[in-house]
């Protein structure tokens, strides 16, 4: 059997604790630059670090692991369990956060020349993306799909249900193509109710121009009413 030893040192300049057992380690010292501080067992680790620069925590156990780091440039924290998972970062550049658990997952990024953040759970699944440049919105679930798509070109909608489907495109270069496009969305989206008498998406497209779609488009509305 291995003797305990306890070791106690103070002095001007700081202390120093060294403790010794079956069971464990205990170490501590402190100075005016700064301290630090070990505990081990079987069970576990604990570190603490501190100076004027930055501190560092880690802990450790069977069931998880806790870091801690900061600096004055930034911060970094990471949270592992057997059930979850969380990473923050962050730095004057920007932003990561990751956190994980059996329900779902959350990403979020930033930076000064975007945004991305991504959720996604059993019941469905959220994306975002925000630059200078453009938007990109994408939401997903059982009921349904969103997407939304932006730039300085154009934009693009697009929206589906069990009810429908809504598609809308535009270009300030292309007003030919937005009034087709925008009749054949509506065509398509009250095509179930419209019955035999409805347009085909074929017929459509191989017919479409600004002025058969005006006239075809209201003849579609009122067989809809009339339905």
């Amino acid at each position: 059997m291995q003797t305990p030893m306890i070791q106690n040192d103070n002095t001007e300049s700081g202390v120093l604790l060294y403790s010794y057992t079956e069971s464990g380690v205990l170490l501590y010292s402190y100075t005016e630059s700064g301290v630090l501080l070990y505990f081990y067992t079987e069970s576990g680790v604990l570190l603490y670090f501190y100076t004027e620069s930055g501190v560092v925590l880690y802990f450790y156990t069977e069931s998880g692991v806790l870091l801690y780091f900061y600096t004055e440039s930034g911060v970094l924290l990471y949270f592992y369990t057997e059930s979850s998972v969380l990473l923050y970062f962050c730095t004057e550049s920007g932003v990561l956060l990751y956190f994980y658990t059996e329900s779902g997952i959350l990403l979020y990024f930033y930076t000064e020349s975007g945004v991305l953040l991504y959720f996604y759970t059993e019941s469905g699944v959220l994306l975002y993306f925000y630059t200078e440049s453009g938007v990109l919105l994408y939401f997903y679930t059982e009921s349904g799909v969103l997407l939304y798509f932006f730039t300085e070109s154009g934009v693009l909608l697009y929206f589906y249900t069990e009810s429908g489907v809504l598609l809308y495109f535009y270009s300030a270069n292309m007003v030919f193509n937005v009034r087709a496009t925008y009749w054949l969305a509506m065509v398509s989206f009250t095509h179930q109710d419209m019955g035999t008498n409805s347009l085909s998406a074929k017929n459509a497209l191989a017919t479409a121009s600004p002025h058969f779609a005006r006239h075809s488009f209201a003849r579609a509305v009122q067989n809809s009413r009339r339905s």
